[in-house]
């Protein structure tokens, strides 16, 4: 009387979770940022970005914003790191070195650079650092934005 049984289940049967539907969370600077850059800047449009960039030597990102412009089409990327994000940016960097992705840009929160915690001199002199990245206070304004396009 040993037997196996296979119960399988889909949303063709109508079950439905308990549970609230949950969306993405969006921090409000984000939502704020976006809204002010759209509306200075007519030839580019701005969003939350849900791509996936392969850097190659299995290094993946999933930038938190993408810029476009409205005129050239082109793209451009921009994760940012706080000060919690030491390790990933480290990382980020050595893979833009080795990478020829041009159109991620990396934006630094100041209290992560300012942090005593850790040694970034080498990484803040490097060329890498400079042809990348900019810094911000707390959450980079539609100006910083623009002017790392």
């Amino acid at each position: 009387a040993n037997k196996n049984f296979k119960l399988c289940f889909d949303e063709s049967l109508g079950l439905k979770s308990h549970y609230k539907k949950q969306g993405s969370y969006v921090p409000e600077e984000f939502e704020k940022t976006i809204e002010q850059f759209n509306k200075k800047y007519k030839d580019f449009n701005s969003e939350l970005s849900s791509d996936f960039i392969d850097l190659g030597r299995e290094s993946y990102c999933f930038p938190d914003l993408k810029i476009l412009s409205t005129q050239d089409k082109k793209e451009t990327y921009f994760e940012l790191f706080h000060k919690w994000h030491y390790s990933q940016l480290k990382d980020r960097l050595k893979a833009l070195e080795k990478s020829n992705f041009s159109s991620l840009k990396l934006g630094v929160c100041k209290s992560l650079l300012a942090s005593k915690k850790y040694d970034l001199k080498d990484i803040l002199e490097s060329e890498n650092f400079k042809k990348h990245c900019f810094t911000f206070r707390d959450f980079p304004s539609s100006k910083q934005l623009f002017e790392g396009l």
